[in-house]
C-alpha cells in the first residue's frame, strides 16, 4: 500500500478484513525514495517481497511511482486518475496493461 490518505485508508481497511492478505504501508519508505530520486532501487528490493501494490497517492505524484512499478512488472492497482496529462498516458501505455475503469 502506497498512500495513507482517505482512499489509501479505504483500500487498507477493506484488505485487512481478509484473513489471507497481509497489508504493509510502504508510504514512509516511498516518500523517502521519491524525495531522493531512488524509487527504482526501492521497488527493485520490494519486488520479491510483495505480490502486488496499490498506489493511492495524490494525482501529481502517482506517475513517477507507477512508472517504476511498471518497469519491474509488479502487479498494481492505481487509484484514479491513472495520470494527469497525455505525456504520462503515452508513457504508461508502453507497458502491457489491463486497464479497468471503475466508478
Amino acid at each position: 500500500m502506497i498512500g495513507n490518505g482517505k482512499w489509501g485508508s479505504n483500500y487498507k481497511n477493506t484488505l485487512l478484513k481478509s484473513k489471507s492478505i497481509k497489508v504493509s504501508d510502504l508510504t514512509p519508505i516511498i516518500k523517502s525514495g521519491y524525495q531522493t530520486n531512488k524509487l527504482n532501487n526501492l521497488f527493485y528490493n520490494l519486488k520479491t517481497k510483495y505480490d502486488g501494490l496499490i498506489v493511492a497517492t495524490p494525482s501529481n505524484k502517482q506517475y513517477k511511482i507507477l512508472i517504476e512499478i511498471l518497469k519491474l512488472n509488479i502487479p498494481v492497482i492505481v487509484e484514479k486518475p491513472l495520470c494527469i496529462n497525455k505525456f504520462e498516458l503515452k508513457n504508461i501505455m508502453k507497458y502491457n496493461l489491463i486497464i479497468c475503469p471503475c466508478n
